[in-house]
């Protein structure tokens, strides 16, 4: 039968009487009091001890407490101390607890089984005060320089995200220095893009797509989708007139070039980028749901989540905008060209969201207009 221990031995307490605040908390996890008593006895002077007495009261007191290290007996009552350790480490928040395994046995078979399924360390009993107070410190002080480590890195992750929003505004800007319309744009279907991807996931759409990662990383993508218009000439690009076919074919190029970019920009990067986002929206956000757009002829699914949403932003607000060849069309006409192209030119739900949200969209097309 499981021993009860008295709540006050459990509690999360931020200090104890006597106790430096800053000291680092171990749990003893261990049925035997006797060896409660010499642990405890054994660490009392230099850290903050709590003990419990089986499995189940240690899930109970992690519910409530982050210990900096926990000490596990091999043989609790009601779990194995490898199990418990294991079940302790599938908790996203003390996946990285250290964890010593103590063990009555000097095994060298069960020692190495417990470091292979996870323990920072295998102490065997009874202890030599020394020998555990050594490997104790040597554990935490481990997991300090893990914790740091982890701070710089992320530290430094920020400031290489700062430097990455700041290229892509770097590069929106340099659009914008060439063509005033084409900044607008930028400015417009990017907004466009976060309020109908927001609204998407409200709705339930692409709920295994849309976490808060792709869709930070779709917000930080959008500006760049035109990027590819870096490899157009002045001459079409600013052209005071309609295009001809032929200046039309060139201007379609923007796609592939735009893929070309961020492809190359991509070398030697790995692991998930919003680039990579980035690089689908610049090659295919002129393909269409039934496959005739370009540049590879695309259709449905085939054509990435982040192109088909932008697809609807890009289109729109070439309608609603003024052009030296043509007049901005107004926003009624143009919100029924989008429902038009439902199921042919764009993704069903995709236009549904949008125009879910027209006050929203009107209102992005009133405060960013040419």
């Amino acid at each position: 039968m499981t021993a009860v221990i008295r709540m006050s031995r459990i509690l999360p307490l931020p200090w104890r009487k006597g106790k430096n605040p800053n000291m680092k908390r171990i749990l003893i996890a261990d049925s035997s009091k006797v060896n409660l008593t010499i642990a405890r006895q054994t660490l009392s002077a230099d850290y903050i001890t709590d003990w419990t007495m089986s499995g189940s009261e240690t899930m109970r007191y992690l519910i409530k407490v982050l210990p900096d290290l926990i000490l596990i007996d091999l043989h609790l009552p009601d779990i194995n101390g490898i199990e418990l350790m294991q079940q302790i480490h599938s908790i996203p928040s003390l996946s990285k607890t250290p964890v010593m395994i103590l063990s009555d046995s000097s095994s060298k078979e069960t020692e190495i089984e417990c470091i292979e399924k996870g323990a920072a360390d295998y102490i065997s009993k009874p202890y030599i005060k020394k020998i555990m107070l050594g490997r104790i410190a040597r554990i935490l002080e481990l997991e300090d320089y893990r914790k740091n480590l982890e701070d710089v890195i992320k530290s430094k992750t920020r400031q290489i995200e700062h430097m990455q929003n700041k290229i892509i505004l770097s590069f929106a800007n340099i659009i914008e220095s060439r063509d005033d319309s084409t900044g607008q744009h930028v400015k417009r279907t990017s907004a466009f893009v976060k309020s109908v991807v927001y609204a998407m996931k409200k709705h339930g759409y692409y709920t295994d797509i849309l976490s808060n990662q792709y869709i930070e990383s779709i917000c930080q993508s959008a500006p760049l989708h035109d990027i590819g218009k870096i490899s157009i000439s002045d001459t079409i690009l600013c052209k005071p007139g309609k295009l001809t076919p032929e200046e039309f074919e060139i201007m379609k190029s923007h796609t592939t070039a735009g893929g070309k970019i961020l492809s190359e920009t991509l070398t030697g990067i790995e692991g998930e980028n919003y680039l990579m986002l980035a690089k689908d929206m610049a090659m295919y956000h002129h393909e269409k749901w039934n496959g005739t757009g370009y540049p590879k002829g695309l259709s449905g699914q085939d054509i990435p989540l982040c192109a088909r949403i932008m697809a609807v932003a890009d289109v729109f607000d070439a309608l609603i905008s003024k052009r030296c060849y043509k007049e901005a069309m107004p926003l009624d006409k143009a919100f029924a060209i989008i429902s038009e192209s439902k199921g042919t030119q764009f993704e069903p739900c995709i236009v549904d969201t949008f125009l879910d949200i027209r006050p929203e969209i009107e209102d992005i097309s009133y405060v960013s207009a040419d």
